[in-house]
């Protein structure tokens, strides 16, 4: 991050914090109604008598549209800013194909950090629902995919003695339930990452069946480590940035047969990593910036996987 980059950040990040934070309505709606909601809203019919869609399925005029995505799934991905397609992009270099919005002026840096502050925070809506959809999250029809899958992934499983938590997160860990009525947990290890190694994972094997989002990024683990990840069969989301994990322990990796997201960038990882991913047939979304792994890599692992994105350079906005 630049020195103004990081300097309008902190700035946004104090003004937010004195107004009670991102609210959606006031400080998020605006940004989308002004960019973005021309070409992504209801289906409209134009001045030709044309039925126009919203581009790519997308929609981000109301609450459960936002939340639904469009026809390549999930655009936000609450808590984590860099895996959320939306923001990335309306920071694609302004010549892109995919740039949004892809008619008028780029948004602005402040309007960037009110994106990302606002997912960082974890995506909330208060109380703004926007245009109302009867098959939108909420209703009994359609359900968010990420919430259909965990569902799917906890028929029959009991929820973890809370005891065999506390001893398998350790002193540094923590686990929550990705829901309120979930079995299934999310297991991190906040403002103790470089101290995790090795030991600590094994620890985890205890409640391995309960595991469906991991994050050991900036820990100190090897490859060693990835034996026992390699056992958690409902692990959905890996992270791994910035560790020493390298091509050939990829492989445990590749064995996981329910993961969608992994994050792999800032690692030793190269091409040659790439080809145990490809036999990943659930995985969906891969970063791998800072790496090792060339255009060519990333062109052959998207020959095998034409669905899979692959986020392999971060494209800053320019400053203006």
């Amino acid at each position: 991050m630049s020195a103004a980059r990081a300097a309008l950040a902190l700035c946004l990040t104090t003004v937010l914090r004195c107004q009670g934070g991102v609210d959606f309505e006031r400080h998020v709606w605006p940004i989308l109604d002004a960019h973005c909601v021309e070409c992504h809203r209801a289906p409209w019919t134009d001045d030709r008598g044309r039925l126009r869609k919203p581009k790519g399925g997308l929609r981000l005029d109301g609450r459960a549209f936002i939340l639904r995505g469009g026809d390549g799934g999930p655009v936000v991905v609450p808590g984590e800013p860099e895996e959320s397609e939306l923001l990335r992009l309306v920071t694609l270099d302004a010549d892109d194909p995919d740039v949004m919005p892809a008619e008028g002026e780029p948004l602005g840096r402040r309007e960037i950090e009110v994106l990302r502050a606002w997912i960082a925070g974890g995506a909330a809506f208060g109380d703004w629902t926007g245009a109302a959809a009867e098959d939108g999250p909420g209703s009994s029809a359609v359900e968010p995919p990420r919430v259909v899958l965990l569902r799917s992934l906890a028929e029959g499983l009991e929820p973890p003695d809370p005891d065999d938590l506390t001893e398998a997160v350790g002193p540094h860990g923590r686990a929550t339930p990705v829901d309120a009525d979930s079995p299934l947990v999310r297991v991190e290890y906040p403002g103790a990452r470089t101290e995790v190694a090795d030991a600590d994972v094994r620890r985890l094997a205890a409640i391995a069946e309960h595991v469906t989002e991991l994050d050991l990024g900036r820990s100190a683990i090897t490859g060693e480590a990835l034996a026992t990840v390699a056992r958690m069969r409902r692990l959905t989301r890996l992270d791994l940035h910035e560790t020493a994990v390298s091509d050939a322990e990829l492989r445990a990796v590749s064995r996981l047969p329910e993961l969608r997201v992994l994050v792999l960038w800032g690692t030793p990882v190269s091409d040659a990593g790439l080809a145990h991913l490809g036999e990943l047939e659930t995985l969906e979304r891969l970063y791998v910036w800072q790496t090792d792994v060339t255009e060519a890599g990333v062109a052959a692992l998207r020959e095998r996987r034409p669905g899979l994105f692959v986020h392999h350079r971060i494209a800053l906005p320019e400053e203006r």
